[in-house]
């Protein structure tokens, strides 16, 4: 029960994220070029992989 509902919320801000991510995307290839906005989006997954690990930093890793 609890592994649908986390699979349903996920699914749900993919969707919502891309409502407004596509246009974005599109609206700064078309005004500034593709190179600009996959570098933008490059950024973007970089500062979120950061933020990741900087907010997992005290985790032990898991043990195989």
């Amino acid at each position: 029960a609890q592994r649908a509902t986390i699979l349903s919320v996920e699914g749900f801000l993919y969707s919502v994220t891309m409502i407004w991510a596509f246009p974005a995307f599109g609206a700064l290839a078309e005004r500034r070029g593709w190179l600009t906005a996959y570098g933008f989006a490059g950024i973007i997954v970089l500062a979120l992989f950061a933020a990741w690990r900087w907010l997992n930093r005290a985790r032990p890793a898991p043990e195989t």
